[in-house]
Parts: C-alpha cells; sequence; structure tokens
C-alpha cells in the first residue's frame, strides 16, 4: 500500500493509517512529504509516528521536498535508520529492495541530482537483476494534473533507465495532494503499450489539493478523498484499488462515511 504526503496538523493521516492497520499488507511505500513541516526529528515524532508509525518495520519510504526542510533529510534518516533508507554500494539516500514474485522496486530520490552516482548506481542494480518487474516511485511526479504543482521531469532518467532494461510496469509518485492514475507512457510524454502506468498518491493526509485541466494520459482522478492505493502484485499481473479512508474536504476530522470505499480499480495482465 503506498500514499505520499501524510502527517500535520489538522490532517486525516490517521485515517489513512487505519486503512494501512486493517488490511495489514506485506509493505508500505511512502512517497515523501511524510512529517510536515519541515521533517525535522520533531515533526516525524509528533506528526507521523502516531498516525503511520504502526508499521514502521513494513515501511520503506522516499523524503520529499518537506523533509529536505531539515538539512540532509535528517530527520528522515534519523526516523527510519540509515541502512533502511540507503543502498550499501555508494551510500546514497536512494536504494532497491526484492518485493516478491520477480517484482523489484526502486525507492529513488527527485530531491537530489537523478543524472550522477544516482543513475549510475541504478544501472548496475537493474543489471544485476534482468528479467524482473519493475516498480519505480519517488515524491515529484512525471505526469499530474494538478493546479498546485505541474508535471516533472526530474525521474526521467531512472525512468528511462529502467524502461531500457524492460518491464517497468508502475511508477508512484506524491507532492500534488490528490489521487490520480495515468495510461502507460514512457518518459517522454508518449502513451506506450510498452510505457509504464502512474499514479500520484499525494492523498495520505496532509490537505487536498484542486486539479487543473487533465493532462493527456489522465484516466481518473480524486481530489476529495484521502486514501491509499493498494496494489497486488503476481508474476504476470497486477491489480490495483485507490481506497478512500473515510475523510475527505468536507471533514478531515470525522467520519464522511466512504471508510474502505473503492474509488478507483484496475487489473493489468503482463
Amino acid at each position: 500500500m503506498a500514499a505520499g504526503d501524510i502527517g500535520g496538523a489538522a490532517d486525516g493521516a490517521d485515517a489513512t493509517g487505519d486503512l494501512i492497520r486493517a488490511a495489514s499488507p506485506d509493505a508500505v511505500l511512502t512517497l515523501g512529504d511524510n512529517a510536515y513541516p519541515e521533517g525535522a526529528a520533531s515533526d516525524y515524532d509528533h506528526a507521523y509516528d502516531p498516525v503511520w508509525g504502526s508499521f514502521r518495520e513494513r515501511t520503506r519510504p522516499v523524503p520529499g521536498n518537506h523533509d529536505y526542510l531539515t538539512d540532509g533529510a535528517a530527520g528522515y534518516v534519523e526516523y527510519f535508520g540509515r541502512d533502511a533508507v540507503t543502498n550499501s554500494v555508494d551510500g546514497g539516500l536512494y536504494y532497491a529492495w526484492d518485493v516478491g514474485d520477480g517484482w523489484r522496486a526502486y525507492a529513488v530520490n527527485t530531491e537530489i541530482d537523478t543524472t550522477g552516482a544516482q543513475l549510475t548506481w541504478l544501472r548496475h542494480d537493474v543489471a544485476a537483476h534482468r528479467g524482473e518487474r519493475y516498480i519505480l516511485y519517488t515524491h515529484h511526479p512525471r505526469y499530474t494534473s494538478g493546479a498546485e504543482h505541474g508535471p516533472s521531469t526530474a525521474v526521467c532518467p531512472l525512468w528511462d533507465a529502467l524502461a531500457a532494461a524492460g518491464h517497468l510496469e508502475i511508477v508512484l509518485g506524491g507532492h500534488n495532494h490528490q489521487y490520480e492514475r495515468f495510461a502507460p507512457m514512457d518518459c517522454a510524454g508518449h502513451r506506450s503499450a510498452d510505457g509504464a502506468r502512474s499514479f500520484v498518491v499525494g492523498s495520505g493526509g496532509k490537505t487536498l489539493y484542486a486539479f487543473g485541466p487533465a493532462q493527456p494520459g489522465s484516466e481518473f482522478r480524486n481530489g476529495t478523498d484521502y486514501g491509499v492505493l493498494e496494489l497486488s502484485l503476481r508474476p504476470d499481473s497486477y491489480d490495483w484499488e485507490f481506497l478512500a479512508s473515510g475523510r475527505g474536504l468536507q471533514s478531515s476530522r470525522a467520519d464522511i462515511g466512504r471508510a474502505g470505499e473503492v474509488l478507483d480499480k484496475g487489473s493489468h495482465d503482463l
């Protein structure tokens, strides 16, 4: 299960945390901006840990721009542990992990350079893991219709390196506080049968943003509900569901009657 833009004042992060606790997934992916306002150690203690901390041992995070308001994302590193958020090759604040059933996930960092050491590391890692299915996740979305933040190409060097190796299937981002699903695309902006399906899941609990005009490839948008994305991964297919937490624009604190409702779902054969 995955979401970003999570813990802050007067938010709905406790409700999205409740969804995750009830489902008890194998892994939880944060998509950055985990603890507002500055990603400091105190922000993790007071804004993140009470709502999402109960499944920290199963969490595979990435940092966001608010995490970097604390120098070097030190609060993020301290909370999750350096060994959990860096790789053993170059010590960079990015890493990969085996999901199972032939899938490998790349937790990358678009707050820093994506063309130097990080790209070199990723190329070497994917060369050692040919033939797997790949998930790429970070904070800044390549594709988004959000009115607050525009699309970002920062992830493209990493996206292209995985795509060149074959089997890049899913790309996740946050940053815009909403949920959106895009058709399979390449990173150059073209729909492609061999492209990756991307999701923006910035609906983890810290406010919600409006949408602008729908961008090319956008297939589903929700800016009214805090929620999380659930992925079910198999060797030859995957399913997705976006689950409402029961909180949203009408009330970030009171249940608005949609807790657990599936707002978007689908499947894809590989």
